[in-house]
């Protein structure tokens, strides 16, 4: 089952947009640009309940990166049968944020999910 992207943005004059990628599994599956330009992330909610296993979730900043070889800038830890909300307070900036996941925290990991996660980013 492939990887589903929703991006959602409120009304203009509010600068929030929250992107989510659902029933991740495959680790070579890359979410690229995710919002379109840039920005600040500013949280993270990762719900692994339909994960087996613990993975990472693998934040990069640019458009295409190859998992196996481009190494992520961030990378958060969800638990198997979790949910878990991450805080960034002041938001990190990026030019371009990707997003792919993996079943080891090694940088370079090409691995699947044991299961699927979802991510939830809020971005400006």
């Amino acid at each position: 089952m492939a990887a589903t992207l929703k991006a959602t943005g409120f009304h203009d004059a509010v600068d929030f947009k929250i992107v989510e990628v659902s029933n991740m599994q495959t680790a070579t599956e890359v979410q690229s640009n995710v919002t379109g330009g840039p920005g600040r992330l500013f949280s993270v909610y990762l719900d692994g309940t339909d994960a087996t296993a613990d993975y990472w979730v693998k934040l990069y900043d640019g458009a295409n990166p190859t998992p196996g070889s481009s190494v992520p800038q961030l990378i958060i830890k969800g638990k198997a049968l979790t949910r878990e909300w991450f805080q960034i307070p002041y938001g990190l900036a990026f030019n371009q944020l990707s997003i792919w996941a993996t079943r080891s925290a090694n940088q370079t990991d090409t691995t699947s999910l044991t299961g699927l996660a979802t991510v939830r980013l809020t971005c400006s």
